[in-house]
């Protein structure tokens, strides 16, 4: 009896372990000539997989079931059907066997679609200038229910176009958007005034429709004086190749930006990287670019010929051609070796100049081209030279190792099939990996950018190797509980509001992608963060109710500031929207959806709107600059905001004469020194010889802002690098100038030829021309693969013989033997990389037979491990640091040299298995390599590579931490193992303990919130009450009494720890982070048919007295003022005089003047500082502060003086700052920003470099403040006063003293990461109160203001400058913020306004420039220069 229960039981359970989960109607569209095509989605288990699912109640013709996704015994189907107009009640499903009724009746109808739809449309098309071959608009189609299948009836001259995709909003309006594309051969016998666009849809339903052509039909030719000449002549980079055409257009009344288009052909193959655009001029004399480019491992692989045809409405204007011709290479089959520890891969390659190669290894032969590492010197440089070596490469075998696959592919082909080197048959597993459990932990007031995901993930058999998610790679180092079998994984994300399928691989290689749900029963969503549409039936909908930019049709002859003020329904504070201006030639491709410390905007609190502020680069072409904004992960472009809002959605530009040409180079001829033989052949005997290149750069209008060359020798890999500013030119200027790029060649060292690398110039608008032929995959930080022309265009034929010489040394010998290793030692052989301390070394000594060890040339340690089927160098391996310790004469033939190579391995490195050590780059004077994998030296007797893991006990370690004030607040640990039951301990510099309660708590991050203490330091530690491990101590650096910690937690990195993770509190004790488990939900949108654009209040720029007038500035709208030289001042009235060279001062970069004012015995002091430099949260606290105190000097010439010191955080030295002081005796034109300034005679200009400085989290700022400070020795009858305002696209603060105003220019534009962003600055008022209250009378003034410096990566350049002006209006008692003495009420506005002063005045620029990577010729400077005002009225004194 019992056991017939139990089967009964277990029947039931069964039985209803089939059925129907989840059934829906994706949302489809009207009937199309009386049918309906509905698509349903099902979830559901079945006995047996299904081959077609019968939807009962639905007459159809047919039912189409495709598998979508199966998870553990549910699967995920859609099934496509068709049916006539009419109403169905559908009730229950069959697939062949058995009925599945549904819970409810589902009523679906065919509809025939709307006869005379409302529908509208902007009649302006956005093109580019000149327009592009393809364009888009977008109609709106009111008052519909389902999609319109939309289709188009004829083709408008010149141009073709079809129904691209749509989607329906929630407020029933239809967004179709369309694709127009350019066709030369649709040529009707009549042009109309305008296009006709026929659309159907359904049966017999048509909308017709208007829009302005773009074209303009012209009787006569629309060029004259056409200048058309082949770019590029016979050079081909190995890497990228390019062909281009330039046309100087001249016309009459025409309209340039209407008339020219491009096709794109390739021996009829569609050529991506091809355009046409205007980079010069105006629309009556223009210049146009047409260039096509292949990134080398995209192009074909046999010769082929490339053409570019260029059109107007009628005829073709110019053809450009080139033909490309197959590298030559020979590569050997792939060798194999083993032992019982190591799988050894190795291959021999010659002509290797000419080809770049790249190797994978997979767990499967199918996925291995995806998983591809480039060739990057010295790594795996084996025996040989470099044009004939061996590469090579080791892996270590683990118990969880499936099989292995090694694949070699090339720029021309895929020369090597892919080899199984390894296989265990041991770890055949056909389990499917799952999740189990899946939660996004995002904290809410936080900087939108960083989340904590948890994860459990089941992998029975074979075990996890990794999960990509947004993005973000989860490994065994994210284990927090379990094994990789069946494991609790947590991580510290980035945040990326994409929401892609998740993948998970196993060991064994099998991998599995998850889409919209990670279970299917029950039914669980893939956890993303405020997304809009998760759900199959979600709708993409944005419901913009603020749109507006804050000028329309600005002239960009000097850039402009430009705001956009943005917002939709459901916005939220700490929910970022992306914001990009796109490269009209490369649109999206060039934007990185992980680098989320670019492009973000948070919700401005005051203007409760995303306030979006950029800077156009000055002398764009005059058009329309594309651009999209992201939200949630969904992109939305240009024209879709212009089908909302029209022309105010267009961003405008006009520029009488623009400049969108990058540099070039003009000439290039050997240094003259010394004259070569044979045309390109240098002897080098005896001594050093200098040999180079003088260059000359030119760029018409914006100028040079940076030259990088990369010199290449045909042995030696190592390249010479060369950085130029136009201050390094050896004549001319930033216009046009000549460089020398000059190096010693040594007798001592096999002669060989040299060439150029890579070769990159940027103006001073970031236009960038670029070479590239980097064989040895060098990645200078310069790098980058888009580039819009070669710097080399220009340069004939017998020119280009000089990009190429050869350097001769007859007084060596060569030889043939390679260099060897003679110790290989590491420190351990047993590490856990779970634990604090992570550092390795390694005892080397190389030995040469011939005393000849190159001495440039250090080897270099690898050390890796292998994680199945990912690409992720920065996970899998680490390049140790080698120093040279000494060498060694054992005898007049044999040479000795010692090395030590430090290591600093990440968190987890290794993965629990261990990791191996492998050297490369042992080197000779005769160019001979050398180099060994792990298994090479695993062989050699006393030589061991391989690390192994001891105990993998994970206790608790703190990575990073944010600091508290005295007051208390919130302390927020960041780090790894923190244990289900952590607790926080806390004392002071007593030894006291400070009390804490912990408010939020996970593996990786804890925030405590601590109550208020006395003390300057606090060391804190965690320990996991489970298991009673201790962690790290961490000594925090407590914060003045006006601070407490941030708001919000992101990742910064260290040089210990690779991936160090640094979070930051919530903004509130009442705060917690939220979980996501299921997704954020946002409200859904009112409308987007009729959206508004809200205008803001915002201060009046205006031009004061006509700017001096036409002879001294000229008025811009919306910017202010513009002096000409040698004008300054709000009004341009204020003129330059010289001054002599101000006394150096050798304790700081702080400038001190006293200046004497002609015919008086009245003297004008001026100060300007760099005080400190403060580290600010996202609420505005106070994370760290620096005050400036200890220089170093040294005097580098009589007009050009250094300053170093430090900056400290936490009282450990974490940043470096280095001042020049240049005095400029002639005036200097320089640029910034994409803008030109003039350096004035008797300048002092301040260059001052950072180095890298470690924010605590990604959303705070740095703060550089200054002071300013002027006095007047006249005490009586004289008033002081400040303002704070807005001109010239700056803020400006003049401090004025009587007649005399020391004026401060702080540009509002700032060069981010090589990127031009919008900064701010501000008056201090709550910096050195005391100071500034003693400082400020009615005969001096003192000002502190802080430059806000953004979260950077790469570099900051800042731009603020000082002047010292006359003023014909002295301060009195009504001019803002004034403090008079108490007889000068005695004085009229009238007499102050008639004081006139002759003398001497000082004008002072400061250029800031911030590097994390310093290059020697980054800036931060400060220009000091001399003013005199016209006298308009005169007064005695």
């Amino acid at each position: 009896m019992k056991f017939l229960v139990v089967f009964f039981i277990l029947n039931i359970l069964f039985i209803k372990s089939f059925g129907v989960n989840f059934f829906q109607l994706i949302p489809d569209f009207y009937a199309e000539n009386g049918y309906c095509y509905p698509k349903f989605a099902l979830i559901g288990s079945f006995s047996s997989p299904p081959s077609v699912i019968i939807i009962t109640g639905l007459s159809a013709d047919y039912f189409r079931t495709s598998l979508k996704q199966t998870i553990g015994t549910s699967s995920h189907y859609e099934i496509n059907t068709n049916c006539t107009v009419g109403q169905y009640n559908i009730v229950s499903l069959n697939d062949g066997v058995n009925t599945y009724p549904l819970d409810t009746t589902i009523t679906y109808d065919c509809l025939e679609p709307p006869i005379q739809p409302n529908f509208d449309i902007y009649q302006d098309l956005i093109t580019t200038t000149p327009p592009s071959s393809t364009i888009s608009f977008i109609l709106k189609i009111y008052n519909v229910s389902k999609q319109l299948s939309l289709k188009a009836t004829n083709s408008p001259y010149p141009y073709i176009y079809s129904f691209s995709n749509g989607f329906l909003t929630n407020n029933s309006t239809y967004m179709a958007r369309f694709i127009i594309q350019f066709s030369p051969s649709n040529r009707p016998q009549l042009i109309p005034e305008k296009l006709l666009f026929n659309i159907s849809y359904g049966s017999t339903s048509n909308i017709e429709l208007y829009l302005f052509r773009p074209l303009i039909d012209y009787d006569d030719n629309v060029c004259y004086q056409r200048n058309n000449y082949r770019i590029g002549n016979s050079y081909t980079s190995s890497h990228i190749w390019d062909t281009s055409l330039i046309t100087s257009c001249n016309t009459v009344n025409k309209s340039i930006s209407e008339l020219f288009l491009y096709s794109k052909t390739i021996d009829g193959i569609n050529l991506f990287n091809q355009w046409f655009k205007m980079v010069g001029g105006n629309e009556t004399s223009a210049q146009f670019l047409l260039s096509s480019s292949f990134l080398d491992l995209n192009r074909p692989k046999i010769g082929f010929q490339v053409s570019s045809l260029v059109y107007d409405n009628d005829s073709t204007i110019e053809t450009s051609s080139i033909n490309f011709d197959v590298i030559p290479y020979i590569i050997q089959p792939i060798q194999v070796t083993t032992n019982n520890s190591l799988i050894k891969m190795g291959f021999n390659i010659e002509n290797s100049r000419s080809i770049l190669f790249s190797t994978g290894m997979g767990s499967a032969s199918n996925i291995l081209l995806s998983n591809l590492v480039q060739f990057k010197y010295p790594y795996g440089v084996g025996l040989g030279t470099m044009s004939n070596f061996t590469y090579q490469t080791s892996v270590l075998i683990t118990q969880i190792m499936y099989s292995l696959f090694f694949v070699v592919n090339t720029n021309i082909a895929q020369d090597l099939n892919p080899s199984n080197l390894y296989y265990n048959s041991s770890q055949i597993n056909t389990d499917i990996p799952f999740i189990k459990s899946m939660e996004i932990y995002y904290p809410r007031g936080g900087d939108g950018k960083r989340a904590i995901l948890q994860v459990r993930i089941i992998s029975n058999g074979a075990g996890l190797s990794w999960m990509k998610y947004c993005g973000n790679i989860i490994t065994a180092r994210d284990l927090v509980n379990g094994t990789i079998y069946d494991g609790y994984f947590e991580k510290i994300i980035i945040v990326t509001f994409e929401k892609p399928p998740i993948l998970i691989m196993r060991t064994d290689g099998e991998f599995k992608f998850y889409y919209t749900y990670y279970s299917l029963d029950p039914l669980k969503e893939i956890p993303y963060i405020n997304a809009f549409n998760n759900s199959i039936n979600g709708v993409q909908s944005l419901s913009v109710k603020r749109f507006q930019f804050e000028a329309q049709n600005v002239n960009v002859d000097y850039g402009f500031l430009q705001t956009l003020y943005f917002d939709y329904n459901g916005s939220t504070l700490d929910i970022p929207i992306s914001f990009y201006l796109l490269d009209p030639i490369y649109g999206e491709s060039s934007i990185d959806p992980m680098d989320v410390d670019v492009g973000q905007y948070l919700k401005d609190k005051d203007e409760d709107a995303f306030k979006i502020q950029f800077v156009i680069p000055s002398r764009k072409c005059t058009g329309n600059i594309p651009y999209i904004i992201k939200v949630d992960g969904i992109t939305y472009t240009m024209d879709y905001f212009y089908s909302l809002f029209g022309n105010a959605a267009n961003l405008n530009v006009i520029s009488t004469d623009c400049d969108e040409m990058p540099p070039i180079i003009k000439n290039i001829t050997y240094i003259p020194n010394i004259q070569p033989t044979n045309g390109n052949e240098y002897t080098c005997t005896g001594i050093e010889l200098t040999v180079g290149w003088t260059v000359t750069i030119e760029d018409r209008i914006n100028g040079l802002k940076s030259a990088y060359f990369r010199v290449i020798g045909d042995k030696d890999p190592v390249p010479l690098e060369f950085n130029f500013t136009p201050r390094d030119s050896v004549s001319g200027d930033q216009y046009l100038g000549q460089y020398n790029i000059i190096f010693n060649v040594r007798p001592t060292i096999l002669g060989q030829s040299y060439t150029f690398e890579n070769i990159i110039l940027i103006d001073n608008s970031g236009h960038k021309s670029q070479l590239i032929d980097d064989n040895y995959n060098y990645n200078a930080p310069h790098e980058t693969s888009k580039s819009l022309l070669s710097p080399i265009y220009n340069i004939d034929s017998t020119t280009m013989n000089f990009l190429t010489f050869i350097v001769n040394t007859p007084d060596f010998t060569p030889e043939t033997e390679a260099p060897t290793l003679s110790i290989f030692n590491p420190s351990t052989l047993n590490m856990n990389t779970f634990s604090e301390t992570r550092d390795i070394s390694f005892e080397i000594q190389t030995k040469d037979n011939t005393a000849l060890l190159h001495d440039s040339h250090k080897p270099t340690v690898f050390l890796e491990y292998y994680i199945n089927d990912l690409v992720d160098s920065k996970l899998t391996s680490v390049e140790c640091k080698t120093e040279l310790l000494g060498t060694e004469l054992v005898s007049s033939s044999v040479v000795l040299a010692n090395y030590t190579a430090m290591c600093s391995l990440p968190y987890g490195f290794g993965g629990g298995n261990g990791f191996i050590a492998s050297i490369f780059g042992i080197v000779d004077t005769s160019f001979n390599f050398n180099g060994y994998t792990s298994l090479d030296l695993s062989v050699i007797p006393g030589f061991n590579s391989i690390i192994l893991p001891i105990s993998q006990n994970k206790s608790p370690y703190i990575e990073g931490f944010t600091s508290v004030s005295t007051s208390g607040g919130l302390i927020t640990l960041s780090g790894n193992n923190f244990g289900g039951q952590p607790k926080i301990f806390i004392t002071d510099n007593s030894s006291l303990s400070v009390q804490n309660n912990i408010v939020y708590s996970s593996n990786v991050v804890l925030i405590t919130k601590v109550v208020p203490f006395n003390s300057e330091k606090l060391f804190v530690n965690v320990q996991d009450q489970t298991t009673l491990s201790q962690s790290n101590f961490v000594e925090i650096t407590v914060l003045p009494d006006s601070s407490s910690s941030s708001s919000s937690f992101s990742s910064s990195s260290s040089s210990s720890s690779g991936h160090t993770v640094t979070p930051t509190s919530t903004s509130s004790p009442s705060q917690s982070p939220t979980s996501t488990s299921t997704p954020t939900s946002t409200p859904n949108p009112t409308s987007t048919s009729t959206p508004t654009s809200t205008p803001t209040t915002e201060p009046n720029i205006v031009c004061l007295n006509n700017c001096g007038g036409s002879n001294r500035g000229k008025c811009i709208e919306n910017v202010g003022c513009h002096c000409f030289s040698p004008f300054g001042g709000f009004d341009c009235s204020s003129e330059i005089i010289k001054v002599p060279q101000p006394k150096t001062n050798m304790t700081s970069p702080d400038v001190t003047n006293e200046i004497p004012i002609d015919g008086s015995s009245i003297k004008l002091n001026i100060i300007i500082s760099i005080v400190a430099i403060r580290e600010i949260n996202f609420d505005n606290t106070y994370e760290n502060i620096h005050y400036f105190d200890i220089w170093s000097f040294k005097n580098q010439s009589t007009t050009k003086f250094s300053y170093s010191s430090q900056i400290k955080k936490g009282g450990i030295s974490v940043s470096n700052i280095t001042v020049i002081a240049e005095w400029f005796e002639k005036e200097t034109e320089i640029s910034f920003a994409g803008e030109n300034f003039t350096i004035n005679p008797s300048s002092l200009k301040y260059t001052v470099s950072i180095d890298h400085y470690p924010f605590s989290t990604s959303l705070n700022t740095l703060e550089l403040i200054f002071k300013s400070f002027i006095e007047t020795s006249k005490t009586n009858d004289i008033c002081s006063s400040d303002q704070f305002g807005l001109n010239d696209n700056s803020n400006y603060l003049e401090l004025q003293v009587g007649e005399y105003s020391f004026l401060s220019k702080y540009l509002k534009r700032a060069n981010i990461d090589n990127i031009v962003r919008t900064i701010s600055n501000r008056v201090l008022t709550d910096f050195n109160e005391n100071e500034k209250l003693n400082s400020t009378t009615s005969s001096k003034k003192l000002s502190f203001v802080g430059i806000q410096i953004p979260f950077y990566k790469v570099n900051i350049e800042l731009d603020p400058d000082f002047s010292v002006l006359l003023n014909s209006n002295a301060a009195t008692s009504n001019s803002d913020n004034s403090i008079c003495s108490s007889s000068s009420s005695s004085l009229s506005k009238a007499q102050i306004a008639g004081i006139v002063i002759g003398s001497v005045v000082f004008f002072i620029v400061f250029i800031l420039i911030i590097l994390i990577l310093l290059p020697s010729n980054s800036k931060l400077s400060l220009r000091i220069f001399l003013f005199k005002i016209k006298r308009r009225v005169g007064r005695k004194l």
